[in-house]
């Protein structure tokens, strides 16, 4: 199931030095669901890492043997649903953390929730039609309106694709896909010879993605970038690649590190998008004060759309589309 994506199908897209060996595909019950095979390979991997382990190990300890208080904070976070996480990482971002910190944080969180994600992939499979990219995006979105997740979401969809279909952009990149949910969402509305790079370090997420991906019949139009947004802007620069539009959607701190460092090395096309989500809620306020300050107005004309958090009716955030002039 796994070899359309990945190189080397037996490692499962884990490639980072140190997280240990993790078994082949063959080796797993013919009864368990192709998508879960690969996402239970990854949890295998992930639970060989060393300070993951050191972590749990930690908190079982002090939830055995720390004074009361202590060991009903280590309860709650070895039990803690999704939400409990994802608000700490959104207050980590909020602290201003070093992006190795806020990695940290999101590699806790991923290892933390795996029986949500687990449950997100049998979920939104059952319900989704092969072949069908909306079908995929409406299952997502009926699963994630009930147990939130940081995807873009059907509200600011919406201004996505409607920034997609103003630009009809031959080459689009997104820094951080996450589920693949925004893959998705992009890759259905490009033509055939369009093309979509998609780049996100999570070895999980990436699993994910490309099920959704292909799931959704759009593997044509994707290419997968596993690794650091820098690195992948460093590999456009080399190669010659002109993005006409670029989606932002990772490491809040690194919004506007990530796009100076587009600027200076010139793989931003004449006329190229820029679309920025989540500037108000986590927020990525250096981000927002350049792009609207006079040094940036130089460059970019902005506009700033006010809408909500994703799958919230109540949470204000932005979206801010910039047309490098």
């Amino acid at each position: 199931w796994l070899k359309p994506f990945c190189p080397q199908p037996s490692e499962c897209c884990i490639r980072d030095k140190g997280r240990g060996s993790v078994s082949s595909l063959d080796a797993m019950p013919a009864n368990i669901h192709p998508v879960m095979r690969p996402l239970m390979l990854h949890m295998e991997g992930f639970s060989q890492c060393p300070w993951h382990l050191a972590i749990y190990g930690v908190l079982v300890v002090v939830a055995a043997f720390a004074p009361i208080y202590l060991r009903v904070i280590a309860a709650v976070l070895l039990l803690s649903p999704l939400y409990i996480w994802k608000q700490l990482m959104d207050y980590g971002s909020r602290l201003k953390f070093p992006p190795l910190a806020s990695y940290f944080i999101h590699n806790t969180l991923w290892f933390f929730s795996k029986g949500y994600f687990e449950t997100f992939a049998e979920t939104v499979m059952q319900n989704c039609k092969e072949g069908d990219p909306d079908s995929v995006i409406k299952a997502v979105d009926d699963f994630c309106w009930k147990q939130p997740t940081m995807n873009v979401g059907d509200v600011k969809g919406k201004i996505l694709d409607e920034a997609v279909m103003q630009k009809k952009p031959k080459v689009v990149c997104e820094l951080g896909s996450f589920l693949g949910y925004s893959t998705v969402r992009i890759a259905r509305l490009l033509d055939d010879k369009a093309k979509l790079h998609s780049v996100d370090p999570s070895a999980l997420g990436l699993t994910m993605k490309c099920a959704l991906v292909s799931v959704a019949g759009l593997s044509s139009k994707v290419t997968n970038f596993f690794g650091f947004s820098d690195a992948f802007l460093k590999q456009c620069a080399e190669d010659g690649t002109k993005i006409d539009l670029l989606f932002i959607d990772h490491v809040k701190e690194l919004y506007l590190a990530d796009l100076k460092l587009a600027i200076d090395l010139g793989v931003l096309a004449p006329g190229a998008m820029v679309v920025a989500d989540n500037v108000l809620t986590p927020g990525a306020p250096d981000y927002k004060e350049w792009i609207l300050s006079d040094e940036g107005k130089k460059l970019f004309t902005t506009e700033v759309k006010r809408t909500l958090l994703e799958y919230s009716k109540t949470v204000p955030d932005e979206v801010l589309i910039s047309i490098l002039k």
